[in-house]
């Protein structure tokens, strides 16, 4: 659950709840808020919401995630 949370402070929560390390190449990104509440989705699905309303891309290869 996170409550106007920085796409910053989210990758940190998303490395710790799915053990990926989880990298924002596009710095203007990091500072960019959400609001959402997850409780079962998988980092692609919780990364594909967050995309809905901010658009950004994603990579996911083996244990990381790249967020450019």
């Amino acid at each position: 659950f996170f409550e106007d949370e920085s796409l910053e402070n989210i990758v940190l929560m998303m490395e710790r709840w799915f053990g990926k390390k989880v990298l924002v190449t596009n710095a203007s990104l990091k500072n960019l808020h959400y609001y959402g509440n997850f409780e079962n989705e998988t980092i692609e699905e919780v990364l594909s919401y967050l995309k809905l309303s901010r658009s950004f891309n994603f990579k996911i290869e083996h244990d990381s995630v790249v967020i450019y």
